[in-house]
């Protein structure tokens, strides 16, 4: 299974961003490059297979919040799917 992010950050600087971003790498979140600025903030990461999808988003949930906790509270949309997210 697959978890799709689209992250929005509010007002944080452009240090805390890369922080909140070497976190998320740290946790094995994959953030898509160069693909245009209303999505300019997209991660995804792959799950072991078995993991249900409850706890796929309550994952995806807690990381992204902890990677963030001294510097903002995040918007996210996620999606869990089969399949890996593609760049077109």
């Amino acid at each position: 299974m697959h978890a799709l992010v689209s992250a929005d950050f509010p007002g944080v600087t452009a240090n805390q961003r890369k922080k909140i971003y070497d976190c998320l790498e740290n946790n094995n979140w994959v953030k898509f490059q160069n693909i245009g600025r209303d999505i300019s903030t997209s991660w995804y990461a792959q799950f072991s297979v078995g993991v249900e999808y409850n706890e796929i988003l309550r994952i995806t949930k807690d990381e992204f919040f902890e990677c963030c906790a001294s510097f903002c509270k995040p918007r996210l949309i996620i999606h869990v799917g089969s399949n890996k997210p593609i760049e077109i």
